[in-house]
């Protein structure tokens, strides 16, 4: 099938920009963005930029029929997928997730509900209605997690100790909430997992299993991913235990092109979801997939925006892919910066030229400021990693960490603390 000719609307950050425009060059496929502010990478990167305010729906109709755009792409921002879904409902554009699936299974109140309903253990909530309601939760129970119900990055989470922090934690949960609405749960301390999955036309393929490791360094604050390992060693627990329950919450509704994440907590031998993301996840682990496999999961999410289908030829690229990464050893690290404004840089270069490092992805610079802690703010670069080994993986990690250095204006280390152990 030929792309030539055909007008994607991107909406979003850059982080992904230069594979999008790389890959939409290559086909003849006018690039097109929108935003409120597009800064010059995106103007150098794209074919044609509309200064408006995406959040405002009417507009967005207005440039998605104007243009005759043929498919909108949204890499993770939730707030423009929902306001993309509306646009796409009323004009007739497809899009790879409809208002249903949205409501009943990215909403995290909704998406627990269904687990339960089809047999998955989740993990243990406190239903709260406002602040008189703390006297629900058991003395014992603390800590426990108040997070928004609606909310991605890591936003708007606090680690709560007693019911007045749960008091406290309830107005920035809300804050940080499209509905207005929170979820209290158990603070789980045990390891944890993301799951991903891509649908083509019907088809659903298990992307990945991985193991998620963060860093709760920060007190308070929702913990951040610091490295993801490929292949998870809880990938055959996975399969017995919840695979064919979440196949079934699929199906029941009509999952039909996209991808969807789960990150779950393994609390013993019961996996326990608590985090679902009809999106591409924070990290952009389609970096890995193309270089283990040779397929690129950001470019089948393009066809599938532009054509309805997400490969082209007769050849299934998806069935190439498998959770066990061919018997190869890959983290996803991430370095992490504390508050305050970066000054200096070191090390870059020196990691860049190690052999196990395969690609890179630097998001903060001189002068940036980080501000929302407990956030994916926080990360100042990516690696991609292989090794022979978890144990080499673990070597490389540790290295990594030594050599990056982060300096704030008064000289002080910006680097946030790790202790951090794949074994």
């Amino acid at each position: 099938m030929n792309l030539r000719g055909k007008r994607l609307l991107y909406i979003g950050g850059s982080a992904s920009v230069t594979d999008i425009a790389s890959y939409t060059k290559a086909n003849g496929i006018k690039l097109l963005t929108a935003g409120k502010v597009i800064s010059d990478e995106m103007i150098a990167l794209t074919d044609e930029q509309y200064v408006v305010d995406i959040s405002d729906r009417e507009c967005l109709k207005k440039i998605a029929v104007e243009q005759k755009v043929d498919g909108i792409l949204v890499i993770g921002n939730e707030d423009i997928i929902t306001c993309v879904i509306d646009v796409a409902e009323n004009i007739g554009l497809q899009f790879y997730v409809n208002r249903e699936q949205w409501t009943e299974l990215q909403d995290k109140r909704n998406f627990k509900k269904n687990c339960i309903k089809h047999g998955i253990s989740v993990v243990e909530t406190y239903e709260l209605v406002d602040s008189c309601d703390t006297v629900l939760i058991p003395m014992n129970a603390y800590p426990v997690v108040l997070k928004p119900a609606d909310s991605c990055g890591s936003k708007g989470i606090s680690i709560c100790n007693s019911s007045e922090e749960v008091k406290q934690a309830m107005q920035k949960a809300e804050s940080f909430s499209r509905t207005k609405r929170f979820l209290c749960e158990k603070y789980m301390d045990c390891p944890e997992i993301t799951i991903k999955y891509l649908f083509d036309r019907g088809s659903i393929y298990l992307w990945e299993v991985n193991d998620r490791y963060v860093n709760r360094e920060q007190k308070n604050v929702g913990a951040i991913a610091n490295c993801t390992v490929y292949p998870s060693k809880y990938t055959k627990l996975y399969l017995d235990t919840m695979h064919s329950k979440m196949v079934e919450i699929f199906n029941e509704f009509n999952f039909y092109n996209g991808t969807m994440f789960i990150q779950a907590f393994v609390d013993g031998d019961v996996i326990r979801p608590y985090d679902p993301g009809i999106r591409f996840s924070g990290g952009l682990s389609y970096f890995i997939t193309e270089y283990v496999f040779g397929v690129n999961p950001l470019e089948f999410m393009i066809n599938a925006a532009l054509v309805g289908q997400m490969y082209l030829g007769e050849e299934n690229p998806l069935e190439k892919i498998n959770v066990d990464m061919d018997g190869r050893y890959i983290a996803n690290y991430s370095v992490l910066a504390k508050a305050g404004i970066i000054s200096e840089i070191y090390g870059m270069d020196t990691v860049m030229q190690m052999p196990e490092v395969f690609k890179s992805l630097q998001l903060l610079n001189i002068g940036d400021e980080v501000r929302m802690v407990g956030t994916l703010q926080q990360v100042f670069a990516r690696f991609q990693i292989e090794a022979r080994s978890r144990k080499e993986l673990n070597e490389v990690i540790v290295t990594i960490y030594n050599t990056i250095q982060l300096r704030g204006v008064d000289g002080e280390d910006m680097k946030l603390y790790q202790k951090i152990n794949i074994l």
